[in-house]
């Protein structure tokens, strides 16, 4: 939320846009995975609802309809893909070729550094060893034997954390900048 002010602020209306939208999006994320507040506060699931859901919970990706495929595996597998692609690869890419985001680009405040390239490869390939016991042994051995996909879905929390932290240090650093230019410029 402090990014969208921010950006709203500055006047730049794509920027706005897209942490409104991240805003919107880890809002969804947290609130889901939170059964928006069931957990917390402990209500009980209504019977209709949970008739429709297949953990009993009060949130949408777990619904047993197509409808649970598009609010879980289709959201899941696009934020997934950005973090191998726009959190990890690109970032080495533009590493290794020296190449930077000019600073107050679209590019610069919107894209993951590289302090998020580690978790962004860790985090869409966390259920893979899970997978290949399961496949190979038809079950997963101790200490592997952890939920892959509750592993992985900690792993995007901490992912968008990190990225969120990284642009918030980005805009202080410009704050700073702008106040000292004005210290100096009066």
């Amino acid at each position: 939320m402090i990014a969208t002010t921010w950006a709203f602020r500055r006047g730049d209306r794509a920027l706005t846009c897209f942490f409104a939208l991240f805003s919107l999006g880890c809002l969804y994320f947290g609130g889901e995975e939170a059964s928006w507040g069931q957990h917390w506060f402990g209500w009980a699931t209504p019977e209709q609802w949970r008739a429709l859901n297949n953990q009993g919970e009060t949130n949408f990706h777990n619904s047993n309809s197509l409808a649970g495929s598009l609010l879980d595996q289709l959201p899941r597998n696009l934020l997934a893909v950005a973090m191998l692609v726009g959190g990890s690869i690109l970032p080495i890419i533009r590493r290794l070729r020296g190449r930077f985001y000019a600073r107050g680009t679209f590019g610069y405040w919107v894209m993951p550094g590289f302090d998020c390239v580690a978790i962004g490869l860790i985090a869409p390939l966390a259920s893979i060893p899970e997978k290949i016991f399961e496949s190979a042994m038809d079950d997963v051995p101790f200490p592997f034997d952890i939920e892959g996909g509750e592993v992985k879905e900690l792993m995007f929390a901490v992912f968008l954390g990190l990225y969120i932290v990284t642009v918030l240090l980005r805009i202080r650093s410009e704050r700073s900048t702008a106040a000292t230019s004005a210290a100096r410029h009066p």
